[in-house]
């Protein structure tokens, strides 16, 4: 299976965009869906686990309610969605 830092290499093509922080993955199949993450390495841990977080709850959204509550996209029978992170102005 290899270590999780080969895992995340493995996953790097589907962060297409400078920006891509993470990218959930579901692959359907014939014997149930595979659910997967790819995380950019860069990150630091509160951000990882952000991160990893978020795709739990949208693979956990995908299982219950299909892929339109959340805009996942479809390309060759894979469904993808993608997060990045985007400052918020300060509170006044």
């Amino acid at each position: 299976m290899g270590t999780l830092y080969q895992q995340v290499l493995v996953f790097e093509r589907e962060l297409g965009r400078p920006e891509d922080v993470a990218c959930a993955i579901v692959e359907p199949g014939p014997d149930g869906d595979r659910y997967g993450v790819a995380i950019a390495p860069h990150l630091d841990r509160f951000t990882f686990e952000l991160a990893l977080d978020w795709a739990t709850r949208v693979c956990r959204t995908m299982a219950l309610h299909g892929p339109e509550p959340d805009g996942w996209a479809a390309e060759d029978g894979v469904w993808r969605l993608w997060a990045d992170l985007t400052p918020l102005p300060p509170l006044e």
